[in-house]
């Protein structure tokens, strides 16, 4: 670690905890900078999936069913086999 960044963190860390969550979030927020390219192809698939749903091409699950199915299982679901 740097040694600014070092005297940064030993700063931040004598801050009340409701003081470091303000800092905290501040510096979440600057790293989440807005990527035109990435948002416009996340609202054409949202475009994609409400116009299939609008013509019946695809089915909605309830809550209770996706935990009914999942629920019951400790694996993550990302990389789980269908099966």
């Amino acid at each position: 670690m740097h040694e600014d960044t070092h005297n940064l963190l030993e700063e931040a860390l004598k801050l009340a905890p409701a003081e470091r969550a303000e800092f905290i979030d501040a510096l979440l927020a600057s790293m989440d900078e807005p990527e035109p390219e990435i948002d416009a192809l996340w609202l054409d698939e949202v475009h994609r999936r409400l116009a299939a749903l609008d013509a019946g091409e695809t089915e909605t699950l309830s809550s209770e069913e996706v935990f009914a199915e999942f629920g019951n299982d400790d694996r993550p679901l990302v990389g789980r086999s269908q099966g």
